[in-house]
């Protein structure tokens, strides 16, 4: 699958500076942007070095790596932590602000989120997560003729496009999870709004069905395909990073809820 995406800007990608993103302002104590490292680096041999502990050479950001980080800015972990992780950490930030990081959101990265995905709802939304199987469908369906709407709604929606398609893909992750199915996306997909509203209509057609006993199981699952399919799709088009733009929404999520505590 077609997805592969660039963005030079560690403020864009990962929220850094006042934006208050992942790992701004008390994530990992980065701040503004500014770089973790104790000594100058050169532009052919980048080192990051934490207290005493020896330089560590560059080596490529994996999705593990982005795991990490996103786990340690929610955890609020600061650079004086673990030695290991805030080393490791230190030599993937600082080439994600020198560099970017260019990501695939294949079929292994799509997995990957919704594991993910999985973890923040049960944080953000456990409320959900407690309702039966069936129900849950059919409130995302509710989610998704919402964005329907908001996209409908052009100028006159508060909500901008780009909140809606992160939207769009963490819902279709959770739906995804709860119906047990891998998710992907095609390749072939359209990104015209009539497409994602017809999408909608057969996924909340067949979550309607569940009331009446009727064979529906097939039809959701690949109106939820159309729906993902549609949302990377559109995504590209208008130069959205998903796989950057979905921690980012995550972790907004996550301050939103009243038992949420960021450390200090």
């Amino acid at each position: 699958m077609e997805g592969l995406s660039t963005d030079k800007s560690a403020e864009g990608r990962f929220g850094f500076g006042n934006r208050g993103g992942l790992l701004g302002n008390g994530g990992l104590g980065l701040g503004n942007g500014a770089r973790a490292t104790d000594g100058p680096v050169s532009g052919k041999e980048k080192r990051a070095t934490v207290g005493s502990l020896a330089p560590i050479p560059p080596q490529p950001v994996t999705p593990h790596d982005r795991d990490l980080v996103e786990m340690m800015g929610g955890m609020g972990m600061g650079m004086e932590g673990i030695s290991f992780y805030n080393r490791r950490a230190t030599v993937i930030l600082d080439q994600i602000i020198q560099h970017g990081v260019t990501t695939v959101l294949d079929k292994n990265e799509i997995k990957r989120q919704q594991s993910l995905q999985h973890a923040h709802d049960m944080y953000a939304h456990v409320d959900i997560l407690g309702l039966h199987r069936i129900s849950r469908i059919q409130h995302y369906g509710l989610h998704f003729a919402k964005y329907v709407g908001r996209i409908a709604r052009g100028n006159a929606e508060t909500k901008t496009l780009d909140e809606t398609l992160v939207d769009i893909a963490l819902v279709a992750l959770s739906a995804a999870n709860s119906l047990n199915m891998e998710l992907y996306a095609r390749n072939s997909a359209l990104s015209d709004f009539e497409n994602l509203a017809s999408s909608t209509g057969k996924f909340c057609d067949g979550a309607e069905k569940f009331d009446h006993m009727e064979d529906c199981h097939e039809s959701i699952r690949d109106a939820l395909v159309e729906i993902f399919s549609w949302v990377v799709q559109r995504a590209k088009s208008e130069g959205i990073g998903l796989e950057s733009a979905i921690p980012s929404r995550r972790e907004f999520l996550r301050q939103r809820q009243v038992f949420h505590f960021p450390a200090e």
